[in-house]
């Protein structure tokens, strides 16, 4: 079993380099690592003057990451920055795609969702783009409906832990929660790998998308070691 001959792969995001693939059964499949230097650790409540003010996360700043198996072998490189695009490579380094995000999509969507008389005014969905290196578009990735709610008199996100991803051809090839990413139908390559990349590539260049990666987030700094 490996990570690419595996249809359910069970996504342990938290923040790299503690990010993993593993098989449902919980075998080890890959590690997300950072290949700056930086690691993750946690904050010092104590703190506070440093709490308030050291960012969660690099937001913004270029990101490079590595997908490797449980040897430590290589077997994709992520690179990309927030609000920016994020390309990915195999393990000998060619390029197989890159993410960005979709605004064609999210328009089409939320204009279409207007006439939805369950969505209310502060309801949207988000979307990414995936594209070969020659600029053709291969996938695309799209939120379930995410909306804001009162909770102990805070505002919280909601939704948007559904994400399906399609083919061009409006074929939906697979399924991606928090916590699982679920094949619907085999892939050749490239497609398969990016896929694969998709939770990583998506939190690249767009940190704050999710409401579930906020808190984990929150909780720790890059530093270097």
């Amino acid at each position: 079993m490996d990570l690419f001959n595996t249809n359910e792969l069970m996504f342990a995001d938290l923040i790299a380099p503690e990010a993993t693939y593993s098989a449902p059964d919980g075998t080890l499949l890959a590690r997300i690592v950072r290949m700056d230097g930086l690691v993750a650790k946690k904050r010092k409540r104590r703190n506070l003057f440093k709490w308030l003010l050291t960012p969660a996360d690099d937001i913004g700043g270029p990101v490079s990451l590595r997908v490797e198996d449980v040897s430590g072998r290589s077997l994709l490189t992520l690179r990309g920055a927030s609000d920016s695009f994020c390309e990915v490579h195999d393990a000998d380094f060619k390029a197989l795609g890159r993410f960005e995000h979709d605004d064609q999509l999210h328009a089409l969507t939320w204009t279409s969702s207007l006439l939805d008389s369950n969505m209310r005014g502060q309801n949207y969905f988000r979307a990414w783009a995936v594209r070969n290196p020659d600029g053709e578009l291969l996938l695309e990735v799209h939120t379930s409906e995410i909306r804001f709610a009162r909770v102990n008199d805070v505002n919280t996100q909601v939704g948007g832990d559904i994400r399906t991803i399609t083919a061009v051809d409006g074929t939906q090839v697979a399924v991606w929660t928090d916590e699982k990413l679920t094949f619907e139908r085999d892939l050749p390559s490239p497609l398969r790998e990016l896929v694969i990349a998709t939770p990583m590539a998506v939190k690249v260049i767009t940190p704050t998308a999710f409401s579930s990666w906020s808190k984990p987030l929150s909780e720790y700094i890059w530093e270097r070691p």
